[in-house]
């Protein structure tokens, strides 16, 4: 039909430069929102992680075993300080659900990956297990320190503890993690009667 016509060249380059400049502005005014919500998932990811990470850590502790093989110690802290970072490394041998025996679990922080962070990570595997075995690996979340103490029989807090028998073992654990700026510390009291280990001697 003669009556209608288009839109010319300089209206839809007008129309597409403010459509642009409206897309700036949205952008402008959003993005420290966006990166709001971004930091507020980071946070909730990272208590999480650490709530779990404090469940499983009760757990390993009221399940503690000492074993009739005196080549599996029950319970042991390896120091390792820099300054007001901690990167400890705690070992206890305990009853995990749904595995037979003992299990031996190990918490420490993952240096491997330099670039990503620390990892506080939890391995577990059988006190005799065979070479080529896999473990057990639970990674729970990046971590800039994981400081362990024992309270010993004479009451002091001990950084550093290696098991000997007949030795009473400590009172309690306290662990303290540090995820940046959020600190957490737990401390656990510990059954100083041992667990009978069914499993013992019984190397598969």
């Amino acid at each position: 039909m003669s009556g209608q016509r288009g839109f010319t060249l300089l209206e839809v380059l007008v129309a597409l430069t403010l459509f642009a400049l409206l897309m700036a502005l949205a952008y402008a005014a959003l993005g420290p929102a966006g990166e709001g919500f971004r930091m507020l998932a980071e946070q909730r990811g990272e208590v999480g992680a650490t709530q779990l990470a404090a469940r499983q850590l009760r757990q390993d502790v009221a399940m503690l075993a000492v074993s009739n093989d005196a080549a599996v110690l029950p319970l042991e802290i390896r120091s390792d300080r820099r300054g007001d970072r901690v990167f400890d490394t705690l070992t206890l041998t305990t009853f995990e659900l749904g595995q037979p025996g003992v299990s031996q679990v190990r918490w420490a922080l993952d240096e491997s990956d330099i670039a990503a962070g620390a990892m506080l990570v939890r391995t577990s595997s059988s006190p005799w297990q065979r070479s080529g075995e896999s473990e057990v690996v639970w990674q729970l979340g990046k971590a800039s320190s994981f400081d362990v103490e024992l309270l010993d029989a004479d009451g002091r807090w001990r950084d550093e503890w290696s098991y000997v028998a007949h030795q009473p073992l400590p009172k309690a654990l306290r662990i303290t993690l540090r995820r940046g700026e959020l600190r957490q510390q737990w401390e656990m009291p510990i059954e100083l009667q041992p667990l009978a280990d069914p499993y013992a001697g019984q190397q598969p």
